[in-house]
């Protein structure tokens, strides 16, 4: 994982998949500790991301790998626990 420090003391951290891809960028800016996440097929192209505010984008792609187009419904995922909580 590489970290990247602002002057402001905010850090960025960016993680890689076994693949060496970016699977992770985490900012901490003002203790809210955001991450987006991404998600590849298996020839490589991202198919999936969950920004900092969970909200899923789907990003289908051509025949050529291009990015086709970018869905990105308005619907916020929610987690929960065992408990439903």
């Amino acid at each position: 994982m590489e970290t990247l420090v602002a002057p402001a003391r905010e850090a960025t951290y960016y993680g890689y998949d076994a693949l060496d891809r970016l699977a992770l960028v985490r900012a901490d800016a003002l203790g809210l500790d955001a991450a987006t996440y991404y998600l590849y097929d298996p020839a490589g192209n991202r198919t999936y991301l969950l920004d900092a505010e969970s909200h899923p984008s789907y990003v289908p792609d051509d025949a050529l790998g291009r990015v086709a187009s970018e869905r990105a419904p308005t619907a916020k995922i929610e987690m929960a626990d065992a408990a439903g909580v």
